[in-house]
């Protein structure tokens, strides 16, 4: 089976974090603890690949899956049926961490 091409391709120099990043970082440590809340994106949906990684920010791509919804349901724990009422659509990005089983951890702001 041939991998199919990445949406991200490596750029030079883009191994160390950026300024943008950086500056971003230093706000998440300035906010009120408990500020942020943890939700949860899984990687695939009925066996198909539905988050790309690269770096630390996850794409939706619906390519494999062939969804026709708006995009992927947060959820609000490791459970595929715990969905809260926010979507991150097909094709845009969050930055997210990879927790190694299948879900990657957004901290979202409290409302």
């Amino acid at each position: 089976m041939m991998e199919e091409e990445p949406y991200f391709k490596p750029i030079p120099g883009a191994d160390q974090p950026s300024r943008r990043d950086l500056a971003r970082q230093r706000k998440l440590e300035q906010l009120p603890r408990g500020f942020l809340k943890e939700q949860y994106l899984p990687q695939r949906l009925d066996g198909s690949a539905v988050l790309v990684e690269w770096g630390g920010v996850w794409r939706a791509d619906n390519r494999s899956l062939r969804a026709e919804t708006q995009g992927i349901f947060y959820r609000g724990s490791k459970c595929l049926e715990d969905t809260v009422d926010k979507v991150l659509p097909w094709n845009s990005t969050v930055h997210a961490d990879d927790e190694g089983d299948g879900w990657v951890k957004v901290n979202a702001a409290r409302h």
